[in-house]
Protein backbone atom coordinates (compact mmCIF):
# COMPACT_ATOMS: atom_id res chain seq x y z
CA UNK A 1 0.00 0.00 0.00
CA UNK A 2 2.89 2.27 0.50
CA UNK A 3 4.47 1.78 -2.52
CA UNK A 4 0.92 2.92 -4.24
CA UNK A 5 0.26 6.25 -2.00
CA UNK A 6 3.92 6.58 -2.63
CA UNK A 7 3.18 6.40 -6.94
CA UNK A 8 0.42 8.88 -6.08
CA UNK A 9 1.88 11.16 -4.72
CA UNK A 10 5.23 11.65 -7.39
CA UNK A 11 2.00 12.02 -9.85
CA UNK A 12 0.48 14.06 -8.18
CA UNK A 13 -2.69 13.13 -7.16
CA UNK A 14 -2.09 12.80 -3.42
CA UNK A 15 -1.33 15.75 -1.64
CA UNK A 16 -1.54 15.94 2.47
CA UNK A 17 -0.74 19.82 2.01
CA UNK A 18 -4.06 19.77 -0.64
CA UNK A 19 -5.94 17.55 1.08
CA UNK A 20 -5.56 19.37 4.92
CA UNK A 21 -6.55 23.16 2.77
CA UNK A 22 -10.15 21.30 1.16
CA UNK A 23 -10.89 19.52 4.94
CA UNK A 24 -10.19 22.75 6.78
CA UNK A 25 -12.31 24.88 4.38
CA UNK A 26 -15.01 21.91 3.96
CA UNK A 27 -15.28 21.46 7.87
CA UNK A 28 -15.14 24.94 8.92
CA UNK A 29 -18.35 25.78 6.39
CA UNK A 30 -20.03 22.91 8.78
CA UNK A 31 -19.72 25.21 11.25
CA UNK A 32 -16.74 22.94 13.31
CA UNK A 33 -13.87 25.16 15.15
CA UNK A 34 -10.14 25.30 14.96
CA UNK A 35 -9.64 22.84 17.89
CA UNK A 36 -11.90 20.07 16.45
CA UNK A 37 -10.74 20.43 12.76
CA UNK A 38 -7.07 20.18 13.96
CA UNK A 39 -7.57 16.99 15.91
CA UNK A 40 -9.53 15.35 12.54
CA UNK A 41 -6.26 16.40 10.47
CA UNK A 42 -4.36 14.15 13.09
CA UNK A 43 -6.92 11.47 13.44
CA UNK A 44 -5.96 11.09 9.43
CA UNK A 45 -2.13 11.83 9.89
CA UNK A 46 -1.76 15.37 8.80
CA UNK A 47 1.39 16.97 10.53
CA UNK A 48 0.74 20.08 12.52
CA UNK A 49 3.06 21.96 10.56
CA UNK A 50 1.03 21.21 7.56
CA UNK A 51 -2.32 21.47 9.43
CA UNK A 52 -0.91 25.23 10.93
CA UNK A 53 -0.23 26.04 6.99
CA UNK A 54 -3.68 25.24 6.14
CA UNK A 55 -5.84 27.22 8.72
CA UNK A 56 -3.38 30.52 7.97
CA UNK A 57 -4.49 30.46 4.52
CA UNK A 58 -7.94 29.56 5.33
CA UNK A 59 -8.29 32.91 6.82
CA UNK A 60 -11.38 31.94 8.74
CA UNK A 61 -12.82 34.13 11.13
CA UNK A 62 -13.53 31.89 13.77
CA UNK A 63 -15.87 33.86 15.89
CA UNK A 64 -17.91 34.68 13.79
CA UNK A 65 -18.32 31.23 12.59
CA UNK A 66 -19.04 30.03 16.37
CA UNK A 67 -21.79 32.95 16.69
CA UNK A 68 -23.10 31.65 13.81
CA UNK A 69 -23.43 27.87 14.58
CA UNK A 70 -24.27 28.96 18.11
CA UNK A 71 -27.29 31.12 16.86
CA UNK A 72 -28.49 28.66 14.55
CA UNK A 73 -28.76 25.82 16.92
CA UNK A 74 -30.17 27.73 19.92
CA UNK A 75 -31.35 31.44 18.39
CA UNK A 76 -31.36 33.14 21.06
CA UNK A 77 -29.01 34.42 24.53
CA UNK A 78 -28.64 32.39 27.32
CA UNK A 79 -31.03 33.86 30.14
CA UNK A 80 -30.30 31.43 32.91
CA UNK A 81 -26.58 30.54 33.95
CA UNK A 82 -27.71 26.71 33.30
CA UNK A 83 -28.65 27.86 29.44
CA UNK A 84 -25.33 29.65 29.08
CA UNK A 85 -23.38 26.16 30.35
CA UNK A 86 -25.40 24.27 27.71
CA UNK A 87 -24.15 26.82 25.15
CA UNK A 88 -21.12 26.93 25.67
CA UNK A 89 -20.76 23.18 26.33
CA UNK A 90 -22.31 22.94 22.20
CA UNK A 91 -19.60 25.80 20.74
CA UNK A 92 -16.88 23.99 22.42
CA UNK A 93 -17.93 20.45 21.29
CA UNK A 94 -17.77 21.83 18.27
CA UNK A 95 -14.04 22.93 18.70
CA UNK A 96 -14.23 26.64 19.04
CA UNK A 97 -12.07 27.87 22.24
CA UNK A 98 -14.81 29.93 24.70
Amino acid sequence: MSVALDELAQSGLQDDTRFSHAYVRYRSGSGYGPRRIAQELRQRGISDEVSSEAFAAQGCDWYEIARTVRMKKFRAMPVSLAERARQTRFVEYRGFDR
